[in-house]
């Protein structure tokens, strides 16, 4: 295990989707607040197409109170003030303070990488508030299977989703090169999971709860790569 690591954060139904029009196809608030107590103080990796996506849920400038990483050749259709530059000595993932001493909303960075591996030099480079703070891949379905087919990746926190949702995006369980072994891979059958190298280490359950805002019942697990 490295001392900080790769970690992928998702959600998935049982048909493998993940979104749809680029939104979630499902509003399940247990998910939003267990995705911001994972990430938040982490630096996180993303396509163009996930960064341009946050403005629906709310985030047009990205996700606050953490380092936005985002994987793009060509930019995104988000105004390029928004790219700031890593400050020397780092960036960190806490609250700023007014001069009144109280606290400040979390501040927005993000920058943009050419590539998956550029953009884990420039995590790596990230201060984290703890020893131990993951590196988060947080989509979508390409950066997924590329740090997967790299055998990159050293957790997986995914919110299974009791749902069959239709969907355009779908989590990738198989590689699009030949030359990657099947075990780095993953299986949306949660059974089949340790053959394929993935070692179950927490999981809980919330049921459907429309009224507070729980679409769909979900589990969340925690899996760790075997090496």
């Amino acid at each position: 295990m490295h001392p900080r690591p790769v970690t992928i954060v998702v959600a998935v139904a049982r048909n493998g989707v993940i979104g749809r029009g680029g939104t979630l196809p499902w509003r399940i608030r247990s998910d939003l607040k267990h995705f911001k107590a994972l990430t938040t103080g982490c630096a996180v990796i993303m396509g163009r197409k996930t960064f341009d996506s946050l403005a629906a849920e709310g985030f047009p400038a990205g996700l606050p109170g953490r380092l936005n990483i985002v994987v793009s050749r060509t930019g995104t259709g988000t105004p390029p003030a928004l790219f700031k530059p890593l400050p020397e000595g780092g960036v960190g993932g806490g609250r700023s303070h007014a001069a009144s001493g109280v606290p400040s909303a979390p501040t927005v960075q993000v920058l943009r990488a050419p590539s998956l591996s550029s953009a884990l030099e420039l995590a790596r480079t990230h201060q984290p508030p703890s020893p131990g703070t993951p590196i988060i891949i947080a989509g979508g379905s390409e950066i997924y299977r590329l740090s997967l087919e790299a055998d990159l990746v050293d957790r997986v926190e995914i919110t299974d989703v009791q749902a069959e949702p239709e969907g355009d995006t779908r989590f990738p369980c198989d590689s699009a090169s030949p030359s990657a072994p099947r075990q780095r891979f993953w299986s949306h059958d949660s059974a089949e999971r340790a053959s394929l190298g993935w070692k179950l280490l927490a999981e809980r359950s919330t049921p459907a709860a429309p009224d507070q805002g729980d679409q769909h019942g979900c589990a969340f697990r925690t899996y760790e790569r075997a090496r």
